[in-house]
């Protein structure tokens, strides 16, 4: 959610220019910036690394194909916070909402989700203790079966 109160990393990230730092770094070969998101992106964006999907976590390496990619990718950043946070000021979704968060969400802080809760009528939030930012990858199919609950009470 937009403006949920980030963690220190994304709010660096957005601030100081996490990205052009990265970049500014001595050329490194491809592999060895693939492992590095291998190993750096499950820790960051799971509660429990080890059940993270290994297939997601190779898919999400491989765009970094580069350090090109890497200045593409991690460049847009702040500019997307900034986006989100803008249109966060001017509307809300005009339907119900189910908020999923990981109690061990490293990004997206769970305080802010009080700020959901109160902007989005019929909003729901369900806290997966244990979990991180991307819960999908840790246990999707638990993901799949709030989802179809959700909308299955919509529906009702």
């Amino acid at each position: 959610p937009a403006d949920c109160g980030h963690s220190r990393p994304v709010n660096y990230a957005e601030h100081a220019g996490l990205a052009a730092q990265l970049l500014g770094l001595p050329l490194l070969p491809n592999r060895v910036l693939r492992t590095m998101v291998l190993l750096t992106f499950p820790r960051m964006a799971c509660g429990h690394h080890a059940l993270a999907d290994p297939e997601a976590i190779r898919a999400y390496a491989e765009q970094y194909r580069g350090r090109a990619d890497m200045a593409r990718i991690l460049g847009g950043g702040p500019s997307l916070i900034r986006e989100i946070r803008a249109s966060a000021d001017h509307s809300a979704p005009s339907c119900p909402v189910l908020a999923i968060w990981g109690s061990r969400d490293k990004l997206t802080l769970l305080s802010g989700s009080q700020e959901l809760l109160d902007t989005v009528p019929d909003s729901e939030l369900v806290v997966l203790p244990g979990f991180g930012h991307c819960p999908q990858l840790e246990v999707p199919d638990g993901i799949a079966e709030l989802l179809l609950s959700f909308s299955a009470r919509l529906a009702a």
